[in-house]
Order: structure tokens, then sequence, then C-alpha cells
């Protein structure tokens, strides 16, 4: 189900999907992802908002206020690639491809701050359960958001594979923590319910490092690309043949990826 829908939005708005050499469809896997990201949060936000407001759910009415925070990454995931689409210029002769390494970069500070956010909630929790409310309209709400947003992940990561993005990766992650936050607040409501009050807070400890790990690998990858580290010696090799081939190169040195 989830590589089908994938692969039905790549034919429908992406021509060419499986040349993903190309740059135009890098362009459109970016934008895709964005665009869709933007639309299911936006529609998400309304829904939380709503059933928030009907039933003056706090819970509800704050996971709206995080979804909405979400598009926040998905526009820069969107500008990012319209920008690196650009040919070079007088300033930029050698293209703007880094852009998407930039907005990667960004991603994972805003990845890493919800993690630590992740754990200053957790710990508060832990010390200090909070109140909760139980109420099947917001259990309800929570499972199919937690449902939905797991949905965005896989799909951002399956086009992020596709064209080796670390940016579309890094908001793909985005997509699970609030599946992760969803979850968290259904667990609490049933841990209250069963007596066990502060099962939510020792799970989003657990979640909250593995964002924050995560968050640490993206920015690390992307770190590394800016940089400009040395490319696997493979390709380095494959360079060199290719360069050789061309008539009046002498030698080949100091390639960077």
């Amino acid at each position: 189900m989830w590589k089908g829908s994938t692969e039905l939005l790549l034919r429908l708005f992406v021509k060419d999907f499986d040349n993903t050499s190309l740059p135009e469809v890098r362009k459109k896997y970016g934008l895709l992802e964005g665009w869709v990201s933007i639309v299911v949060n936006v529609l998400l936000f309304g829904m939380k908002l709503f059933f928030g407001l009907v039933i003056n759910s706090v819970s509800l009415i704050a996971d709206a206020v995080h979804t909405l925070a979400d598009v926040i990454t998905s526009a820069i995931v969107v500008v990012s690639f319209k920008v690196a689409s650009r040919p070079g210029d007088r300033e930029h002769p050698f293209g703007h491809g880094r852009a998407e390494q930039i907005a990667t970069l960004i991603i994972a500070v805003l990845l890493g701050l919800v993690g630590l956010e992740f754990a200053k909630e957790s710990l508060a929790r832990l010390f200090r359960p909070p109140a909760v409310e139980y109420n099947l309209v917001v259990m309800g709400a929570l499972l199919l958001s937690a449902f939905v947003k797991e949905w965005m992940y896989r799909f951002a990561r399956e086009l992020a594979e596709r064209i080796d993005s670390a940016a579309l990766l890094g908001d793909a992650w985005h997509h699970r923590t609030d599946a992760f936050a969803s979850l968290g607040v259904g667990v609490g409501l049933l841990g209250v319910l069963l007596g066990y009050p502060r099962v939510d807070a020792v799970l989003g400890l657990i979640v909250s490092g593995l964002i924050l790990y995560t968050a640490y690998e993206i920015g690390r990858e992307c770190s590394d690309r800016l940089l400009g580290r040395r490319p696997p010696e493979e390709m380095v090799a494959a360079v060199k043949d290719c360069a050789l081939q061309v008539e009046g190169v002498l030698g080949i040195h100091r390639i960077e990826l």
C-alpha cells in the first residue's frame, strides 16, 4: 500500500520519473514531496484544530499547532529544490546545487530542536505526570494523524532514496516525529486509564534519543558534503577514466564531491 501510493503520485506528477539522473526529474521529486507534505499538514492541522475546539481538548489543539509548524520544513524543501535547479551565473559559476545541502543542514538543526523539546517535555512528564483527558474523538484523531504521518514518512523516505537526497530524508524524519508525538499522547491517555501515568514519558525519552541521533547523522553527512569530502575511490577512478578520454586532458587531481 505504501509504495503503491508513492508510485501513483510519481506517475501523475513526475514525467520520466525513472530517469532520476536528470536534473529536472530530481527537482520534480523534491517539489512533489514538499507540496504533498504542505497540503497534508494543512489538512491535518484543520482537522485537529476543528475537533480540538469542538470538544475543548487542549492536547489536540497543541498537536494541531505542532503539525502546522511542520509546514516550515516542507517549505524549505520546496525553496531549496527550486534554487538548486537554477543554472550557473556570474556569482555562482558552478550552479546552485549546494542549496539543497544548506536546506538539509537547516532541517537537521530543526530536527535536533524537536528532539530536545521531546526530551524536555518527557522529563517534565516523568517527574510530574500531567492531568490528561480521555475522549474517543481525541483518540481517533491522534491515531488517524499517526497513520497519515507514517505514510508521509515512508513517502518522503522512498523519494529520498530514489534521488539520494538528504533534504528529503530530513523532512521524512520530521513526519515521523509527528507520528511519534501523536502516538505518545495516545499512549499517555491509555497509560492513565491502566494506572501507568509515566509510560509515555519513558517512551518519549527513548524517542527523543532516536530523533537526536538521526539529526546528528543527517547533519554530519550534510557537513561532509558541504566541506567537500573525498569521493569514494570507485567514483574517483570512474571520473579519471572519463576525463582521460577527452582529447587534451593530460592529468586529473583534487576531485571533490
